[in-house]
């Protein structure tokens, strides 16, 4: 593998020297900015839908509303995206359907 003249290792990090400063103005009504995250099965196979169900839930009980008012306790208020983002997330999962077997004659 070729080596980059500003490698030295895996773990060592380089410094650029480039200022990178943050606009923290508003980038305009009506703009969205998605976020992702990605999850791996590779050594749990569970674990996307495990993640994902745990986060839905974080949403049904209040955490993430009670995590976003302790980052912005100012009074900050949500956009209408992420108000709807988070009424949508919120929506409780109800109840499994039953199972079925094939000996009650259900269909």
């Amino acid at each position: 593998m070729p080596s980059s003249p500003r490698a030295r290792g895996p773990v060592q990090r380089v410094r650029a020297g480039v200022k990178c400063p943050a606009d923290l103005s508003s980038t305009g009504n009506g703009d969205y900015e998605p976020y992702a995250v990605v999850l791996s099965s590779k050594h749990i196979p569970a674990f996307p839908e495990r993640f994902t169900l745990a986060l839905y839930g974080m949403f049904e009980d209040g955490t993430i509303e009670r995590l976003f008012k302790g980052h912005f306790p100012d009074e900050t208020q949500k956009s209408q995206y992420l108000t709807i983002l988070f009424a949508i997330n919120s929506i409780p999962a109800g109840v499994p359907p039953p199972i079925k077997s094939p000996s009650d004659g259900s269909n």
